[in-house]
């Protein structure tokens, strides 16, 4: 857990709630927490459809 915490590395794991990604983090007193990532939708590309027949 202290090499993940001090690497800050992306750490994956199952039977999380979503996304299920992030960081382990040492909180100074010899216990560690998960902090999960940000987790927002992908921006729309401004040249993107809007829809059927959409110019």
């Amino acid at each position: 857990m202290k090499a993940m915490a001090d690497s800050k590395s992306l750490v994956a794991g199952m039977h999380l709630p979503f996304p299920g990604l992030g960081h382990v983090r040492e909180d100074g007193k010899g216990r560690y927490n998960w902090v999960p990532i940000e987790f927002g939708p992908l921006p729309t590309p401004p040249n993107a459809a809007k829809g059927p027949g959409a110019k």
